[in-house]
């Protein structure tokens, strides 16, 4: 059902005789002379390609289309900014996150000469591949970038379903539905201890703005590391304490140095100044 058509396996054919007329010879020139010859200049590389379910029919019988081909509707679906063609990935997990309906194309791919794109490239909508090279290579992506349809050849239709791993084990005894429901526990009470601690330093820093409304004068040597964990209430007591500083406040068991400094018109708070409880 998922066979390749014939066309695209001689197009491919022919793409990769034209690679070794091309490069068949051709040397690495390395620190002690010459190395080898280049083979993985004409030798196909497995890469994967994601799209959606109703592309694979006909993809499996006509091969990959670079967009804009005329005599095709194939558009740009997913950006080009490595460039208009045919985007294929090294790593399977990439091109899966273009992949809808649990298909995933395994592919042969002829990079030939290929151009490695740096982070500065605007390559962002051309059509043609670097002039002297044969693809593109975003390694940081990573991607294969073809521009001619018959270096890719379609090989294989992978079929997959994402699960759940904790799932599967308890399903199949690796893992008992007792302990899947303690990891399910642990998780969410993982997750309600810090939303409680996101909730508490909300709180803490609601406090520490009141408190600064009460303490004209700063917070003393701690400055802006000082923190207010809870403010107790006020009992009728304090009120009582509070009314006999304001109408003698000399006349107090003690007076704070912030109550002194303002009856003696500082002003401000001088730190040489203590005071003492009164004898």
């Amino acid at each position: 059902r998922d066979r390749v058509s014939t066309q695209s396996t001689w197009g491919f054919e022919q793409k990769q005789n034209e690679f070794r007329r091309k490069y068949y010879g051709t040397k690495v020139q390395g620190a002690k002379g010459v190395r080898g010859i280049k083979e993985h200049l004409f030798q196909p590389t497995v890469a994967f390609h994601g799209t959606h379910t109703r592309n694979i029919g006909s993809i499996v019988n006509s091969g990959l289309v670079v967009p804009y081909t005329p005599g095709t509707d194939v558009t740009v679906s997913c950006g080009s900014m490595h460039g208009v063609g045919i985007y294929l990935s090294p790593a399977a997990e990439t091109s899966m996150n273009y992949s809808s309906g649990g298909k995933l194309l395994v592919c042969a791919a002829l990079l030939g000469k290929a151009y490695t794109v740096r982070p500065d490239d605007d390559l962002h909508g051309v059509t043609r591949c670097k002039e002297g090279f044969d693809s593109h290579h975003a390694p940081h992506y990573p991607a294969y970038i073809l521009f001619n349809a018959a270096q890719v050849l379609p090989c294989f239709v992978i079929h997959f379903q994402e699960r759940n791993i904790l799932a599967d084990l308890a399903r199949t005894g690796g893992i008992t539905t007792t302990a899947l429901t303690a990891q399910a526990k642990l998780a969410a009470a993982a997750t309600s201890m810090q939303d409680r601690a996101r909730d508490l330093k909300e709180h803490r820093r609601t406090l520490t703005q009141q408190a600064k409304k009460h303490f004209p004068f700063g917070f003393g040597p701690a400055g802006a590391a000082f923190e207010v964990e809870e403010i107790a209430e006020c009992s009728d007591d304090d009120d009582d304490f509070e009314g006999n500083l304001n109408e003698a406040p000399h006349q107090a068991g003690y007076v704070s140095e912030f109550q002194a400094a303002r009856e003696l018109g500082h002003g401000a708070f001088n730190p040489g100044w203590t005071s003492k409880p009164k004898t």
